[in-house]
């Protein structure tokens, strides 16, 4: 193990069986990800050759192919992480393999932080009634899912995702096992978790009625089973809303589902249970997710006003 090798190559054969181990896929996933980018944009340069110009060379590389400031943040984070382990051992690195005598280092890229995105219930509700011109899925060939009908399928998802604020991960991850009917929660073990956490929430009374339309008489193991690769969920996705007559540009995501559900609890919970509902682990997160212009307008038309204001428009 030396500094002559290649970066990636570092990557592939010390960082990711030491410090890798026990990683999500999704986490495999992104940072392969990562090294895919640097392998086109800077080639196999040695390990000891990394320097500050050739971290901005990859940055600029990665905003030349019209990368999010966001994604491209995200791989140089990635990319500082496995050079902080090959650098110097430090009191918050203690593991570090002091292949490097030090660790090179490049700005990343300003976020500009926009509004976040609540969606509107009127194109919430379009999507939800043209949810019955869905096509997909389709469980024609399987037993377990005979009568099972798209539309519900899409509209059980639609009630869920807005009314637990899961991440897609966790939403397909969910099985009819971690639902409790009766006492209305549902339970996210902690390996689906993108934070390692078991999540209980309460299930809304609207929730429990769109799932109890898709569970089948032998039920699936998975709440919303997807057979057909994302390509075709997204596709579907667009078309449904689409079909509701939302333009392209305006279309939600089911992240945006999120922010609406963190929005409207915004109201009247406090910001603790905000954060819990959004399985945040710091509550300086779940700020991001809330749009608190929509509470403005109460918020002031309530404000106490002195006497004397009043009486001066009467």
């Amino acid at each position: 193990m030396d500094s002559a090798s290649s970066f990636a190559a570092f990557f592939e054969r010390t960082f990711t069986p030491l410090f890798l181990a026990g990683a999500s896929p999704r986490t495999f996933a992104a940072y392969a990800e990562t090294f895919r980018h640097w392998r086109r944009i800077v080639g196999e340069i040695s390990l000891g050759l990394v320097d500050t110009v050739t971290l901005a060379k990859f940055r600029d590389g990665l905003v030349s192919r019209r990368l999010s400031p966001a994604t491209v943040n995200k791989h140089l984070r990635h990319v500082n992480h496995v050079l902080g382990k090959a650098g110097p051992a430090g009191p918050r690195n203690r593991d570090a393999l002091g292949v490097l005598p030090r660790c090179p280092w490049v700005k990343s890229l300003k976020l500009l932080r926009r509004r976040p995105h609540v969606v509107d219930f009127v194109a919430l509700s379009a999507a939800y009634e043209a949810a019955r011109f869905a096509r997909w899925p389709r469980f024609d060939e399987c037993e377990t899912a005979s009568g099972l009908q798209a539309r519900d399928w899409w509209r059980g998802l639609y009630v869920v995702a807005y009314t637990t604020a899961f991440r897609r991960e966790a939403l397909f991850a969910l099985g009819w096992d971690d639902v409790d009917v009766a006492g209305a929660i549902v339970r996210l073990p902690a390996e689906h978790d993108k934070c390692g956490v078991e999540r209980i929430k309460p299930l809304h009374r609207v929730a429990i009625a769109h799932l109890l339309r898709i569970r089948t008489a032998k039920p699936q193991a998975l709440l919303f089973a997807w057979p057909h690769g994302w390509k075709r969920f997204y596709a579907e996705w667009h078309a449904i809303q689409d079909m509701a007559g939302s333009v392209r540009k305006d279309h939600f995501t089911l992240h945006d589902l999120k922010r609406t559900a963190g929005t409207e609890l915004s109201g009247d919970a406090s910001p603790w249970v905000v954060q819990q509902m959004l399985d945040h682990s710091s509550i300086n997160t779940s700020k991001h997710y809330v749009n608190a212009a929509k509470q403005l307008r109460p918020a002031v038309d309530h404000m106490p006003m002195p006497e004397a204001f009043l009486r001066g428009i009467s």
